[in-house]
């Protein structure tokens, strides 16, 4: 059933691109709601791929997954810079996975800073593990600068 399409060979509701699925695609070729690109499954998604498709919620990035994610191939919550990034709200990157980790690349675990390859909790210099590390090549917790 369709109504209220403007493209063509569109199903569903309020789609003005050409073999859109859903609700309220302007792209083509997109499953889901309120895709503005092309080549998207998911809902909110404003990406055209060269060949690659993004999936989720709101991502902005060419190859996401998940919700909300803005760099190229994130996956997971609100992740940003990448490529690679993966968990949730990580930026800078690439290759950062965990939670809130910034900088980068390689950083891993929660609230690590700095790096590169960092991993563990809040440390903030670089190539450290433990936690609350401010130096170079540190393990342990509470490393001076």
């Amino acid at each position: 059933m369709s109504l209220g399409n403007a493209g063509i060979e569109n199903f569903g509701f309020g789609n003005a691109g050409i073999e859109n699925f859903g609700f309220g695609n302007a792209g083509s070729i997109n499953t889901g709601g309120f895709n503005s690109g092309n080549l998207n499954t998911g809902v909110g998604s404003a990406v055209t791929p060269a060949g690659v498709t993004s999936s989720g919620f709101g991502n902005t990035g060419t190859g996401s997954s998940g919700f909300n994610n803005a760099g190229l191939f994130d996956s997971g919550f609100g992740n940003s810079g990448g490529p690679f990034n993966t968990g949730i709200n990580n930026s800078g990157g690439p290759f950062n996975t965990g939670i809130n980790n910034s900088g980068g690349p390689f950083n891993t675990g929660i609230n690590n800073s700095g790096g590169p390859f960092n991993t563990g909790v809040a440390n903030s210099g670089m190539s450290s593990s433990g936690g609350f590390n401010k130096g170079t090549t540190q393990s342990g917790f509470f490393g001076p600068a």
